[in-house]
């Protein structure tokens, strides 16, 4: 019997094209139409370290990568933990973004952090029909008064203008909710009770009258406004609570399983790391809190 060679070189060609579609995918599939973003929050170890499970950890996977803020206990104490935090994190590049906290500011040397990321301590990016709003939860008395006002009126502007956007993400290190809904109150799984901390001098406000109502505006045009704290771990390793109105909150924090930290209680929760995936083509964003051992 004579091979059909019509039919040979139709199954040739059908199985090189399986073969290219499928080397296309593998180098697409990444991010293409399904993103996974990895928000780290409260991860040091040490006063120039952070934890070994999460410095050994591959992060290429992750489109982007979220720091919660207090990195290193002592993260600008040394210019060479900016070295080193950046050759982990790669502080200046697009798909980094650091929120800081008390323990990365509090021996100031703050040019380190700027100069690293070429970025300020607060400021907004877009990408893939997300508005990242990145705060500065550190502002404390009268000599912060003008960056308080120009990190509001940040706020306030994209608030005001966002339209296309299909989420605001707002990050910051402190736990700064208090007083908007009796389920998250800070004081009960954050590391500290920020709700007293001012976003507005004149007259002084703090997030729930002065940012809050911002993120309002957003969420009844539509926009979906999750907000995401680092300041966690030594009390719980995360938190979840959605409001009336629909705005997400969520919290994580690890090192609570530390020698660093033993001293503190955390009944029984495992560390766990953030996950968003993100639905390019749906619009949607979901989330699950992993074992950090799972990164």
């Amino acid at each position: 019997m004579r091979p059909n060679f019509h039919y040979l070189i139709f199954i040739f060609l059908f199985l090189l094209n399986a073969c290219t579609k499928e080397d296309d995918l593998a180098e697409i599939a990444p991010c293409d139409t399904v993103c996974d973003y990895l928000f780290l929050g409260h991860i040091y170890e040490s006063p120039n370290t952070i934890d070994e499970r999460i410095a050994g950890a591959d992060l290429s996977p992750y489109k982007q990568i979220w720091l919660g803020g207090d990195l290193c206990s002592e993260t600008t104490r040394e210019e060479s933990t900016l070295e080193y935090l950046d050759s982990l994190f790669d502080l200046g590049g697009s798909s980094t973004h650091w929120t800081v906290g008390n323990h990365d500011i509090r021996n100031g040397n703050l040019n380190w952090i700027t100069s690293r990321t070429e970025r300020e301590l607060f400021y907004t990016e877009h990408f893939d029909g997300i508005i990242l709003l990145v705060l500065n939860t550190n502002y404390r008395d009268t000599e912060d008064c003008t960056w308080m006002e120009e990190q509001l009126a940040m706020i306030e502007s994209v608030c005001d203008t966002i339209s296309e956007s299909s989420h605001l993400v707002v990050l910051m290190h402190q736990v700064v909710w208090g007083g908007i809904d009796e389920a998250m109150q800070p004081i009960t799984f954050g590391n500290n009770n920020g709700s007293w901390i001012p976003f507005q001098c004149f007259p002084l406000n703090r997030f729930k009258d002065a940012v809050y109502p911002e993120l309002l505006k957003a969420q009844q045009r539509g926009v979906s406004v999750v907000c995401i704290a680092g300041d966690m771990g030594q009390v719980a390793a995360s938190f979840e609570f959605t409001t009336d109105e629909g705005v997400v909150f969520l919290a994580s924090g690890i090192t609570s399983e530390t020698l660093w930290n033993e001293q503190w209680p955390t009944y029984g929760q495992q560390d766990s790391v953030l996950v968003l995936t993100h639905d390019l083509i749906g619009r949607e964003l979901s989330w699950e809190f992993i074992n950090v051992e799972n990164i």
